[in-house]
């Protein structure tokens, strides 16, 4: 369909025009590409004229370079660059056929989806079909006004929403008190909201909505609307449309009643299942009986709207369920053969199961559902049945046959619970040890239950190895004393510890292994004698000690060592404490270091930031000690001394070093850089090693790649839904620290304000111009296969587009055509924030099964969805009871969905992996997924320690733009 779509934009744009043999076609107003064999189109480019890339791709790239001329067509005739005599001819500069046409295809394929909205959109809602439909559909979700509805009512809106584009700006849209007849959303371009007596109010731009109220109240426009700029395009939905929709919605809800109040609400849809209404989810269907089936079906094609919590779990037992009745046997053999650490979201589950197991911990506790689950199965079997869900139609069964499938239900549902967030998630669920000791006492009392027992006995096996890891430690501890007494046999010579080894181990050229597909395997390799095992993490993730040193973090066993400056004259106090500590208890541990009658409510545990900027914390936050800035200092001062509080020496060690070494007029006595490198810790570990490491001179582009993906695919993996949403509430609202989202947050401001400094900081033309393009291409190769990391190659094109960078003219001048071209037409696009983020969602669709996304996304949609939908359902009527909003469930599971495909293709880099017997993981028919462990497994923990510890930044930017306007003056 997408292919479609790029013979439309071209069509639009009049790179190409029917070829009307007969001379009998019709001018429309909308041209519309025809796939089809009686249709013809000829080209209108000239044909005795070769478009280089930069002329078809000039009026595409939505950011122009300094030297791009006058804007031209889509296929203009203007080039944008200009190549420059004294441009590097390097292989990697040389501009070939291959990437042009590969570039000006992804460039199409993005304008693609417009144009094939527009199209349909153009045509009357009785002559879309259902596939054009589910494309509008599906579209929408992009626009950040209809991105919440319900999926019901997206649906509907797409059979009747249409398409208005008003070309000339200073136009009225409607005038204020004009009747309202239509809801609008912007597509493109820009109004402005005008009020009587007030004038010009506010702008809207794209993704806002506008007169919408007008088609709820029915009252009068509220304010005027004028367009703000040229070709301004709207999506509109007209009122009679709009009332026809919500009445259509209403007609299909169902409700449970009990006494005077609802206590369940569902809507009737098509089919539920992600794919196709006809599959089962996955797993292989059994025969069943006809009255069967109709009841499957009914019962499938229902979501749930809003309900209690014993209610929405009662409807997830009763009927979503039944159809896994004779799918237990596959499941417990799916997790003796093949089970995951993350989740397994490839397995296709109910989707209202995967809702609710998602989000439960956003209504409910995890101890009440075991207890709900324990009710329901052990309820007595006489009556059993009989308060069965009325919406399932099972009150005409025998409760006999009904009473045999609750133990097996509700096993289905854990199954399903553990693939959904994956073994060592479920594993630690608070419960779950005494909830399944209690559900197999409960079944060896019954006979013929031998597959219940197995299924039991296997989740007990397999949760083990999370519970008690001891005796995997301690085989993980063997083969390394074995690998370390292998390794004492070699050669002195080969035995380069880390500080002593630095330049053998990072130049390049010296140590080559061809077999091996990049040199941190080398790396690696002369590193194995101090080489811990794969699920230690040194503290370069976080610049704090953390014992144990091993991933995921948890509160029980996991300790955090750090420095606060105490009192005014900052004395120096090392306090450690578990990773989840509140503020609250911090300040308790300081109490006993406060001068005689200080009162502890007097102070304030404030962080300072290089750029002077002071932070003060609550007493209920947790978790503050991840998400420290690269260059921040903790202080615990009386209240009165916090405006005093500036950043200390060496918060500003990497400027004053670059300045030492620049200016003339700074320079040092080698007896006062002496005294001034003691005086800082930093300063001391770097004299320490015996030469500068600079790792955009010293490691390729792969190695760096491979070790910000590694690094980062670590933390990911640790991340599970309830961490999501546990950050999306809060610390204090939660009650939990989320370390590792934290860290990887801190790890995209790290990489960013890095990325800045290596260019501000390189005073040399040629060297700045070289690291330049080292960084576009890193980016570039970061978003490509094996790794697929978009959240480090948003860091880096994200700080390449700031202020400091965008402002050095000279170095941007000298880069090869070839790497602008890239950054213009491939990275820059990728993070344009237009149409909700349309490019990045688009690239996270395409890698769904193997990529590390954007975090930043995911976060926020997580919290666009958390403050503007109510946890509680709003009701017609009063009531006492109280129901959950489903719907907003839904919207948070389709986020965490997301994520859970994401991670699943890392299966085998998990930092707990290597302490569990994993069997082999299925590959698909590419074996690319193979291939991604192969390559990021070699980096070993020294590499890692000793790359993050060179990478000093500075994280101020008026600073940066300081440096930034010192290497390259204003002419």
């Amino acid at each position: 369909m997408l292919a479609s779509g790029v013979w439309q934009a071209l069509l639009e744009e009049s790179a190409i025009q029917p070829f009307d043999v007969m001379g009998t076609r019709k001018v429309a107003d909308v041209p519309e590409f025809m796939d089809s064999p009686q249709e013809m189109y000829r080209c209108t480019c000239p044909l005795d004229v070769s478009l280089s890339l930069e002329e078809d791709l000039e009026a595409v790239s939505t950011n122009t370079l300094r030297k791009q001329e006058k804007p031209a067509d889509f296929l203009g005739r203007k080039s944008m660059f200009s190549r420059s005599h004294t441009l590097s001819t390097d292989a990697d500069d040389a501009v070939t056929a291959e990437d042009r046409f590969q570039l000006l295809i992804e460039r199409l394929y993005c304008l693609a989806s417009a144009a094939l909205l527009r199209r349909i959109l153009a045509k009357s809602p009785n002559q879309r079909t259902g596939v054009e439909v589910e494309f509008v559909s599906q579209e929408l979700l992009m626009v950040p006004a209809l991105a919440n509805f319900p999926n019901s009512v997206r649906n509907e809106l797409s059979k009747c929403i249409k398409y208005e584009v008003h070309p000339l700006s200073n136009k009225l849209v409607f005038r204020q008190g004009d009747p309202g007849v239509c809801w609008y959303i912007i597509y493109k371009g820009s109004v402005w909201v005008h009020i009587k007596s007030q004038g010009y109010v506010c702008r809207l731009y794209d993704g806002d909505d506008f007169g919408k109220l007008a088609l709820v109240t029915g009252d009068p426009r509220a304010a005027s609307i004028v367009l703000a700029e040229n070709n301004c395009h709207f999506l509109r939905v007209d009122k009679t449309d709009y009332d026809r929709v919500l009445v259509d919605v209403e007609a299909n809800i169902v409700r449970l009643r009990e006494g005077d109040s609802d206590v369940l609400v569902l809507e009737c849809v098509k089919f539920t299942c992600r794919e196709s209404a006809s599959s089962v989810h996955g797993f292989e269907q059994t025969a069943t009986t006809e009255p069967e089936n109709k009841r499957l079906t009914r019962a499938n094609n229902q979501l749930i709207i809003a309900g209690t919590i014993d209610k929405i779990l009662r409807h997830i037992l009763d009927a979503r369920l039944s159809i896994y009745d004779d799918q237990l046997p596959n499941l417990v053999s799916r997790l003796e053969k093949l089970y995951r650490l993350c989740p397994f979201p490839q397995v296709e589950i109910d989707i209202v199961v995967e809702e609710f197991i998602l989000t439960l911990t956003m209504f409910t506790t995890n101890s009440d559902v075991f207890n709900l689950l324990f009710a329901y199965l052990s309820q007595d079997r006489s009556n059993g049945a009989g308060k069965a869900d009325q919406l399932t139609s099972t009150q005409n069964e025998n409760p006999e046959v009904y009473q045999d499938c609750f133990s097996r239900r509700v096993l289905i549902l854990l199954y399903l619970w553990c693939m959904c967030i994956g073994l060592l998630a479920f594993a630690s669920l608070d419960g779950l040890r005494k909830f399944l000791s209690d559900i197999k006492q409960l079944i060896s009392c019954r006979t013929n239950c031998d597959l219940e027992k197995k299924a039991v006995e296997v989740l007990l096996k397999e949760c083990d190895q999370i519970w008690n890891p001891t005796h995997h430690d301690a085989r993980s501890t063997t083969e390394h004393d074995s690998l370390k007494k292998n390794n004492s046999r070699k050669k002195p010579s080969q035995k380069c510890g880390v500080l002593s080894g630095t330049r053998a181990l990072f130049t390049r050229g010296k140590q080559i292994v061809k077999s091996l597909p990049c040199a941190l395997q080398q790396l690696s390799h002369y590193t194995h004698h101090v080489q811990r095992s794969m699920y230690y993490t040194p503290y370069h993730l976080n610049r704090l000690r953390i014992e144990p040193h091993s991933l995921p973090f948890t509160p029980r066993t996991h300790t955090i060592t750090f420095l606060v400056y105490l009192g005014e004259d900052h004395r120096k106090v090392i306090l450690t404490l578990p990773v989840d500590t509140t503020v609250q208890r911090i300040k308790s541990r300081l109490s006993s270091e406060l001068p005689s009658g200080a009162e502890i409510n007097d102070y304030e545990f404030v962080e300072v930031r290089s750029t002077g900027e002071r932070i003060t914390y609550t007493d209920g936050e947790r978790g503050i000690l991840f998400s420290l800035s690269p260059n921040s200092c903790l202080f615990f001062v009386p209240r009165q001394d916090r405006a005093k509080l500036v950043p200390l020496p060496i918060q500003l060690n990497v400027a004053m070093s670059f300045l030492d070494q620049t200016d003339p007029g700074r320079s040092m006595t080698e007896i006062q850089r002496k005294e001034s490198s003691l005086s800082s810790p930093k300063m001391k570990k770097s004299i320490s090693v015996s030469q500068h490491f600079s790792a955009l001179e010293e490691l390729s582009v792969d190695e760096i790649a491979s070790v910000f993906t590694f690094s980062h695919i670590q933390l990911a993996m640790c991340i599970t839904a309830s961490e999501l949403l546990n950050y999306t509430m809060g610390s204090e609202k939660s009650g939990c620290a989320t370390p590792h989202i934290r860290l990887l947050v801190a790890q995209f401001s790290l990489i960013h304000a890095w990325t800045i400094t290596q260019l501000v900081t390189t005073p040399v033309l040629n060297k700045r111009v070289q690291f330049l393009k080292r960084l576009i291409k890193l980016a570039d190769r970061l978003i490509s296969s094996p790794f697929h990391d978009q959240h480090t190659c948003f860091a880096i094109v994200m700080a390449l587009q700031s202020a400091p960078i965008s402002r050095l003219t000279q170095t941007w001048d000298r880069l090869p055509v070839r790497w602008k071209r890239l950054y213009q037409n491939r990275l820059l696009p990728l993070i344009d924030p237009a149409r909700n983020h349309r490019a990045a969602r688009n690239w996270i669709a395409e890698n769904i099964q193997n990529c590390l996304p954007f975090l930043a996304i995911l976060l926020k949609d997580l919290r666009f969805a958390e403050d503007g939908n109510s946890t509680i359902y709003a009701q017609q009527q009063p009531s006492k009871v109280r129901l959950i909003n489903f719907e907003k469930m839904r919207l948070i599971a389709r986020t965490l969905h997301v994520w859970n495909m994401a991670i699943s293709g890392y299966e085998e880099l998990h930092p707990f992996a290597k302490r569990m017997h994993c069997p082999p993981r299925e590959l698909t028919a590419t074996g690319e997924l193979q291939f991604i462990p192969q390559t990021l497994q070699s980096i070993s923990s020294e590499v890692l320690e000793l790359f993050y510890d060179h990478m000093d930044c500075i994280d101020d930017l008026q600073l940066l733009s300081q440096l930034a306007w010192r290497i390259e003056p204003k002419k």
